[in-house]
């Protein structure tokens, strides 16, 4: 609170000026409600960003390590390119879950199940 709102409120109770009160802590609570909305997106964003990263590692970590993948260092930076163009195709709306869904069950996978994995370990 600065100066100007300290003299605001002393303004208004020196005058008992309920009127004056009233819209005097409407506009503290909105000030506040702003402030913390403002510092609640910016950490709400980091966040989501520290998990997309984590994620990605966990991606390019397991496609370099799997026994299944064995994927070398300079594929791995190719397909990360790729991940990365798809998720932007993605979020530009130039396709959606429903086409690469659509796509790869034409290729015989099976979504369900691809997604069940995560949840039946």
């Amino acid at each position: 609170m600065d100066r100007n709102e300290i003299r605001r409120l002393q303004k208004a109770a020196r005058d008992n000026n309920k009127l004056a009160l009233a819209e005097w802590g409407n506009q503290f609570e909105n000030q506040i409600r702003d402030e913390l909305n403002r510092k609640f997106k910016v950490f709400y964003d980091n966040e989501v960003q520290e998990a997309i990263d984590n994620f990605c590692i966990i991606i390019a970590y397991t496609f370099m390590f799997s026994e299944h993948t064995n994927i070398k260092a300079d594929d791995l930076a190719d397909f990360m390119s790729d991940l990365f163009a798809t998720v932007d195709l993605y979020s530009k709306g130039e396709f959606n879950m429903e086409e690469y869904a659509s796509q790869m069950e034409e290729e015989g996978v099976d979504i369900k199940d691809l997604l069940n994995r995560r949840y039946n370990k």
